[in-house]
């Protein structure tokens, strides 16, 4: 949204910069945000299950739990 309304932001000529450079981190952070929901989420989900089945065979080899 906040790169819709920058698009004919008409401002005095030292500004322009900022929001140039503002609108490279808006870019910037959407890219981002894509990538950890689109990838790093399933990576998270493996290293939960693989934690998960990792306590389960930790926890059948001690003799306390048997």
């Amino acid at each position: 949204m906040a790169m819709i309304f920058t698009n004919n932001l008409s401002v005095p000529c030292c500004l322009a910069l900022l929001v140039y450079v503002v609108r490279i981190l808006l870019v910037v952070h959407g890219a981002f945000c894509a990538w950890m929901a689109g990838i790093m989420s399933n990576w998270e989900l493996n290293g939960l299950l693989a934690a998960r089945k990792d306590a389960n065979v930790t926890l059948r080899t001690l003799p306390a739990f048997q």
